[in-house]
């Protein structure tokens, strides 16, 4: 009997192109030096197949603890460069922008740059005419309206301005997936772009058709990520961008740091017709919102899944209140899966409450949130309690109560469908209802595994007396110091000469890792801020 020969051991270059994309795939990353650019170098075969992914990822932004990272002009130039004039076949393998402050500064490295940072009349003449083709296919008879804004745009390319250069990149990349950006006040591109690709949309499939489907730009974004810098300016951003990035066809994902949610962002949300969003998942954090932006920005989207709103550090006028989170969510009971607020339970925001204390929490309309799985509320938000009184900077006269008459009880506001609570800023009021409900779990509340219970350490006398014996039921059982609070609120107080600055902690620009360790430790438990991650630093990011 002939012995059968033992397979010889398949090399890389052996699999097949598939097999060898998914594995380069992996060297393509937003953060730190793309390992991508060696196999470049290795061999023809790795080359052809590794060329689409190099391009994959266009990172333009260095780190910058306090946020307004700088982006390069001369970097924009040797990427436009390439999927313009070298390989314009490669522009539509670009699936993920990241870029920093575009909006214009008077820096002495944008001076050294200098006018165009390299372009060549041959390259302008290029972008030039990309601008034409597409933006007369977008406005069609409305075409020569557009002159004074394209004059100004091929200007502006040639003084090397990032706002021209990034919208540029926007403009021609159609396959973009992934946008994460910063800073864009008095960005006229950006912000010339945005409504005209809204009225595209929102005029239907017939004007949409004027130019093939992998030429719409931004037609396949799915995921936005905007970070506004640390001041009240900034912050009023996303009235103008959020309402016109939510008429995009696929976006899934809204991500908003510093988001200022006023009633003028409300109107601009009612442009957009009644669930026509696509978009499923929204995230503010350090924001600030009214009840009429609530409304409007959920009433414009199909099917909510997943919406958390983290409040910001400022005390504004009229704030929404715990009850218009609930009326906002409410028409979405069918689909919202995930719900996560945080209001700073501790903090007096000067609510005009005292006509109507009801709104000081959300009450038992929450147990109509029938596909609601995960639930994570402040004490009062749920039962109108709260752990001590409230700190007042403002030395406002009347303070909230610490117990509003007639809240009703915490097990009569949940849905009957609910896996996982989680309850922070908790004093001893809420004993009694927490037991309660640990009790009655297991018949009225089945599919509920995770309970979690954050104290306020300092409101306390000394540990909690709570257990629970149900072993289909997690008790989970924190104490918070107020360093803690300000970790949940995903902020961290940073030293600068001017002064305090707080910075927010959930960065997917600049730190990844913080975000990743945020992510999973917030929550119960008696942890601590992590002292030994800092923001992210990639000093070769512009080497190529």
């Amino acid at each position: 009997m002939e012995q059968q020969a033992k397979p010889r051991p398949t090399t890389l270059l052996g699999l097949p192109p598939e097999i060898q994309t998914k594995i380069f795939s992996y060297l393509a990353v937003s953060f730190g030096k793309p390992s991508i650019q060696a196999i470049l170098r290795t061999c023809k075969q790795f080359y052809n197949i590794a060329l689409p992914i190099s391009v994959s990822i266009f990172r333009n932004t260095v780190h910058c603890l306090e946020g307004g990272g700088p982006c390069s002009s001369a970097r924009n130039v040797l990427f436009l460069r390439y999927i313009l004039v070298s390989k314009p076949f490669l522009a539509r393998h670009v699936k993920t922008v990241i870029v920093g402050s575009l909006s214009p500064r008077d820096t002495e490295e944008s001076k050294d740059e200098g006018p165009g940072n390299g372009s060549t009349d041959e390259d302008l003449a290029v972008y030039q005419q990309q601008i034409e083709t597409i933006v007369g296919a977008i406005t069609g008879k409305s075409f020569d309206k557009t002159s004074r804004w394209r004059t100004a745009w091929a200007e502006d390319l040639k003084a090397g301005n990032p706002d021209a250069q990034v919208t540029l990149i926007l403009l021609t990349c159609p396959n973009i997936r992934t946008l994460l950006y910063e800073e864009t006040s008095n960005c006229s591109h950006f912000h010339t772009l945005l409504p005209f690709l809204r009225d595209l949309y929102l005029k239907g499939n017939r004007y949409v058709a004027r130019i093939s489907h992998t030429a719409v730009p931004l037609s396949n974004l799915q995921d936005v990520f905007h970070e506004a810098n640390n001041d009240k300016v900034g912050c009023r951003e996303f009235y103008l961008e959020a309402p016109r990035l939510f008429a995009l066809p696929h976006l899934r994902f809204y991500e908003c740091i510093m988001a200022y949610g006023s009633d003028e962002a409300a109107k601009k949300f009612r442009r957009l017709p009644p669930r026509s969003s696509s978009v499923e998942d929204i995230n503010l954090h350090s924001s600030y919102a009214t009840a009429s932006l609530l409304r409007d920005m959920l009433n414009s989207c199909k099917a909510l899944k997943k919406f958390e709103f983290i409040r910001g550090m400022y005390d504004l006028s009229e704030e929404a209140m715990p009850r218009d989170f609930l009326e906002a969510v409410l028409p979405h009971a069918d689909t919202l899966e995930d719900l996560y607020i945080n209001l700073e339970d501790d903090w007096d925001h000067g609510w005009n409450w005292s006509s109507c204390p009801e709104r000081l929490y959300m009450g038992t309309e929450l147990s109509q949130m029938h596909a609601l799985k995960r639930l994570t509320l402040g004490m009062r938000t749920l039962t109108g309690m709260l752990a001590g009184r409230p700190q007042n900077h403002k030395k406002i006269a009347l303070q909230m109560p610490l117990k509003v008459e007639g809240a009703p009880r915490l097990v009569d506001c949940l849905p009957e469908n609910l896996e996982y609570l989680q309850i922070h800023q908790c004093g001893e009021g809420i004993l009694e209802q927490a037991k309660e409900l640990i009790s009655v779990a297991p018949r009225r509340f089945k599919k509920l595994t995770y309970l979690g219970l954050l104290f306020n350490e300092w409101e306390l006398d000394g540990k909690v007396d709570l257990s629970c014996t149900a072993s289909s039921l997690t008790l989970d059982i924190g104490y918070q110091i107020p360093a803690m609070v300000m970790y949940d609120l995903g902020r961290i107080d940073t030293m600068k000469r001017e002064g305090d600055l707080v910075r927010n902690l959930t960065s997917r620009i600049y730190s990844e890792n913080l975000r990743r360790i945020y992510s999973w430790m917030r929550g119960v438990g008696d942890v601590r801020i992590p002292q030994s991650y800092q923001y992210v630093d990639d000093p070769d990011l512009f080497e190529e």
